[in-house]
């Protein structure tokens, strides 16, 4: 099923490499299917596609790139179920390379690229994902300039930014031209530069425009944008009053960044709008507009995709009158329950969590007037503890509601897990046990408790809590929720405390229960029992566990530990470089940390405060003004030449990492000495 694909692979080594070489590579169009493994001596180093060369501007980007980036790599034995959820989680992967070199035995590589049609075939994925949500979806093509007639649309070479660059007047092709591009005079255009916008307005409802420079607006002054054109009109004539226009604008080479989409909150009563050019299947096509156009005034610069304030009015009328307008006077009117100072989510969100309250109603009919409950586990196993909360809830109440955490990311499948808890819990007539679906405790609310090791310093418990609260508690007629006693798991500890401030808004009694105890006083947790399976104490597992589970653990221990190992793998390569950073950091005597952002206060909480008192800060800011930073004089960079030649400097900040060793390139700085954090824990 998944073929081994050698033919498009090329192994080099990272000395071969540069931006030059790579540039006349690329310009082959057979070599773009071309996956280079880039190795330093015998150890693969990363991966570089076509696509991701597409984003690196330099020789500097790129030096950065092949010594920091590692580029979606898995280690290890992977299974053909692994390979499968890994495809199904990344849906704009094309295929899997599989290389065996003697430092890396069996290792899969996974690396995005870029599909055969390009841009129509990412443009027509994201449509296909969007409507399967039920959200409205336009695809809008811009003509490529070979399908313009001649002289339509300009009689130009040149685009308005390179007019912003205040160039002298003698290197303009066609300076008295400018008056057919903007409205601007040339004098006020001295004083504009280019910029990116998100949005206009702030409303309820939202269209969101998609695409390159035409929906950036990077190529026009303030104003005479696409956006800035469209909301007025749109204003002018009343529609969507409570509206906001959302931009989430693209390069021209990032075609493959478009499913960045799927990841904003998009409801129902939105509008998705791609403008693009060169698709091959699309609702509107906007060549026509361009070939009729006889005005004076030019649609387009350079470019059909870089248009003129001319250009983006006509655009902006069919805009409105094929897609906005008709969307509008179809659309009903909905009541949106605003939450002041509470998280929001999306209708069709809320949609989900009724149809997943519903299913659960049918489940068992509630007497009208009953007290009901609920405890919320993960039974990673069912333990004799797990039982007695349970047992101490169902005295409490008419029903107990139990769910089982259904996001499968426990060494003990969810489908096991299920079933420990309904044979260890048979002999409890009120109870309900229910999977939890993706609304409790799941990857989507709550991913921090799947991995706390990671995540002990920034839990995120919120949005599960307010779920859970307004609309799962409210529709199931629950009012009270049972919890253990947490004294040891910070990241359980922090989602106990969270529902106390939370629940009790909406009528919710959180109750903490005593965690039941062995005879010698130990606490029984399932982390115990999954330490003392893997040594096989079967004996003391016995004081642990009910008969179903101790009968379980032992048929299956290979697979619970294969999985556990697997996990625990996973996790390493995760954090290999944020542990050697630390480790770096506690072990040498003179180290500077660049950049005194968010990132570094993530570094510095795995670090003890004595280890803290010896190192310097330094970040460019305190080259124009006096910064301190947790107490100390943050230093300029200009002073890692000076007085901290000596020094090992670890770059925190990952988003500015490639600028910043571009920078030390031009500083002069000893490359040598730096290492960079490629990922913040």
């Amino acid at each position: 099923m998944y073929m081994t694909v050698e033919k498009n692979v090329k192994k080099v080594q990272r000395t071969e490499v540069s931006f030059s070489i790579l540039k006349e590579f690329w310009k082959k169009r057979e070599n773009r299917a071309v996956i280079l493994l880039i190795y330093n001596q015998m150890k693969l180093s990363t991966l570089l596609s076509y696509t991701d060369f597409l984003s690196i501007k330099d020789e500097g980007v790129l030096q950065f790139y092949l010594r920091y980036v590692q580029n979606n790599k898995i280690w290890g034995d992977c299974d053909a179920a692994e390979i499968s959820e890994a495809l199904e989680m990344h849906p704009f992967l094309t295929y899997l390379i599989m290389c065996e070199s003697s430092a890396d035995k069996g290792g899969y590589y996974f690396a995005y690229q870029k599909l055969e049609a390009e841009i129509d075939v990412y443009v027509k994925k994201c449509k296909e994902c969007l409507e399967d949500k039920n959200i409205t979806v336009f695809r809008v093509n811009i003509p490529m300039i070979q399908e313009i007639e001649p002289d339509k649309g300009t009689n130009s070479s040149l685009s308005y930014v390179m007019y912003s660059r205040l160039l002298p007047a003698k290197e303009f092709r066609l300076p008295e031209n400018i008056d057919k591009i903007t409205n601007f005079p040339y004098s006020e255009l001295k004083t504009f530069r280019s910029m990116w916008f998100q949005r206009l307005g702030r409303g309820s409802r939202k269209i969101y425009l998609v695409g390159p420079c035409i929906v950036a607006g990077t190529e026009n002054p303030p104003g005479e944008r696409l956006g800035d054109i469209l909301y007025q009109k749109m204003q002018d004539l009343g529609l969507f009053d409570d509206c906001e226009i959302e931009f989430v604008p693209l390069q021209m080479d990032e075609s493959m960044k478009l499913y960045n989409i799927l990841e904003y909150d998009i409801s129902s009563k939105d509008l998705v709008i791609f403008i693009h050019y060169n698709l091959y299947e699309y609702e509107i096509d906007m060549t026509s507009l361009y070939n009729s156009w006889n005005g004076e005034k030019w649609l387009y610069q350079d470019k059909p995709i870089h248009t003129t304030v001319t250009g983006n009015e006509q655009i902006a009328d069919v805009l409105i009158e094929k897609i906005i307008g008709p969307f509008h006077a179809a659309l009903p009117v909905n009541e949106i329950n605003m939450w002041k100072g509470e998280p929001q989510f999306a209708p069709t969100f809320e949609f989900e969590i009724r149809k997943y309250v519903e299913k659960i109603q049918t489940m068992r009919e509630l007497p009208q007037g009953s007290s009901v409950g609920s405890i919320v586990m993960n039974c990673n196993p069912f333990t004799n503890g797990h039982r007695y909360l349970i047992e101490y809830a169902a005295k409490q109440v008419d029903y107990l509601y139990i769910f089982a955490v259904e996001e499968d990311m426990s060494v003990i499948p969810f489908c096991d897990r299920y079933v420990l808890i309904r044979e260890g819990t048979r002999d409890i007539p009120n109870i309900i046990l229910v999977p939890s679906g993706k609304f409790i405790i799941s990857r989507v609310t709550f991913y921090s408790y799947f991995q706390k090791d990671m995540y002990a310093d920034n839990i995120n418990s919120e949005e599960d809590v307010y779920i859970f609260a307004r609309y799962i508690a409210k529709n199931l007629g629950i009012t009270k929720r049972f919890v253990g006693e947490e004294p040891t798991d910070m990241v359980t500890n922090s989602y106990n405390q969270k529902m106390k401030e939370v629940l009790p808004k909406y009528g919710i009694e959180l109750i903490e229960i005593p965690r039941k105890r062995v005879e010698n006083g130990k606490i029984i947790s399932a982390s115990t029992v999954r330490s003392l399976l893997f040594e096989e104490q079967w004996s003391e597992i016995s004081r642990f566990v009910p008969p179903a589970t101790l009968e379980y653990l032992k048929n299956n221990r290979s697979e619970i530990k294969r999985r556990y190992e697997r996990k625990k793998r996973s996790a390493d390569v995760r954090e290999g470089n944020f542990s050697g950073l630390v480790n770096h950091i506690c072990s040498e005597e003179k180290v500077v940390i660049y950049t005194i952002g968010e990132d570094t206060n993530s570094l510095l909480r795995k670090i003890p405060r004595n280890i803290e008192d010896r190192l310097v800060f330094a970040d460019k800011t305190a080259g124009s003004k006096n910064i301190v930073f947790r107490g100390k004089q943050v230093i300029a960079p200009e002073e890692l030449l000076t007085t901290y030649k000596e020094y090992t400097v670890i770059v925190s900040s990952v988003k500015f990492g490639p600028d910043i060793y571009r920078q030390f390139l031009q500083m002069g700085m000893d490359m040598s000495r730096c290492i960079f954090n490629t990922r913040v824990i």
